[in-house]
């Protein structure tokens, strides 16, 4: 994407499902910022208000995932975008996001065997799911 300064619009770069290519031009968005102007009183809305603005604030940097997962609502956010999404997209019909599985990684069976002590105890443990 190249910026035009003088005509105020983003051109981009679009490449057709046959190969084509073409530029296109979007006129830049002009977003009006400006401070809260009333005190939170009601916790619901500040949590809506500060978790859209952190969405805002640090799209496309990798956080949202682990924003949902430690907020809580991982499943429903995903499993809303998941459905809306199959209908487009070929390869995404029948995933799900599974609660209590899909917030973590499984963790290397060779590292779970290296955590037995002299003993014979086990220390690492797969998680749950997996």
């Amino acid at each position: 994407m190249v910026r035009n300064d003088l005509n105020q619009t983003w051109v981009a770069l679009k490449v057709n499902a046959d190969g084509t290519k073409e530029w296109n031009a979007y006129p830049i968005p002009h977003y009006y910022i400006k401070q809260y102007e009333n005190i939170w009183t009601d916790r619901d809305f500040a949590r809506k208000a500060i978790r859209y603005e952190r969405e805002l604030e640090i799209a496309m940097e990798g956080h949202r995932f682990f924003d949902l997962v430690r907020w809580g609502i991982a499943d429903t956010e995903i499993n809303t975008y998941l459905q809306k999404e199959q209908k487009l997209r070929s390869y995404l019909v029948g995933a799900k996001f599974v609660k209590g599985k899909n917030e973590y990684f499984p963790l290397p069976q060779h590292q779970i065997d290296l955590s037995v002590d002299a003993n014979g105890v086990q220390h690492l443990h797969q998680n749950p799911g997996y």
